[in-house]
């Protein structure tokens, strides 16, 4: 773990407590994606990045201006619970602690750009991030590895020398394709049981247990 460069982290659910109406964002997403005949056999159940997935069908076009219409409809849920915002327990004292070994760390996460910074300002965390990476700066978002690539590329950091933390099992699977070591924490939108099915190659339940690892 010593020779460990870059620590990628997801944000709500992670770093933040992030009350975000998520499922009244979805819904009324899938209604407007109903209203234009684009809806048929959309699998409610899934997260953002997998409905856009299913419904692009492979076209790249398609899940760019899907990706569109969820900022749209997101973005106003996301602000709303931005202002909102507070900083998991031990979150604080664990990224100050990365921060005195010299760790880079960035922000990969699913949420708008302006919520993002809004929450960590709210949170007092923007002091420890090198590089904030949302799905403002991408074409696809997690579980799609694309994010991950671009954090690890800003801050010239090899991938197989990046750790990716979430908790959720989007992140597990953007993080495990990559090649990225894939951490989970537990307690978040994903349950325990649920994330040990993607195989994270490490579950903790704070992140005062990161800066143990990295002790050893």
């Amino acid at each position: 773990m010593k020779r460990l460069l870059t620590i990628l982290f997801d944000l709500d659910g992670t770093l933040v407590e992030y009350n975000i109406r998520g499922e009244d964002a979805k819904k009324e997403f899938i209604n407007y994606i109903d209203s234009l005949g684009l809806g048929d056999n959309i699998d409610n159940t899934l997260p953002l990045g997998l409905i856009i997935k299913q419904l692009s069908k492979g076209s790249q076009e398609k899940a760019k201006k899907l990706l569109e219409i969820a900022n749209d409809i997101y973005k106003k849920y996301e602000l709303e619970a931005a202002d909102h915002t507070r900083p998991k327990e031990f979150v604080t004292e664990a990224l100050s602690a990365l921060r005195e070994k010299k760790i880079k760390m960035a922000i990969t996460t699913n949420n708008s750009k302006d919520a993002v910074m809004r929450s960590l300002n709210k949170a007092g965390l923007l002091r420890f991030i090198d590089v904030v990476v949302t799905r403002d700066d991408v074409t696809e978002i997690k579980p799609s590895p694309e994010m991950l690539i671009k954090a690890a590329r800003l801050l010239n950091a090899p991938l197989n020398m990046c750790l990716h933390v979430g908790d959720s099992y989007v992140d597990v699977l953007a993080a495990r394709s990559t090649g990225m070591m894939a951490v989970a924490v537990a307690g978040g939108v994903t349950t325990i049981d649920t994330l040990n099915k993607y195989h994270p190659h490490l579950v903790i339940t704070d992140l005062r247990q990161l800066v143990y690892l990295l002790d050893d």
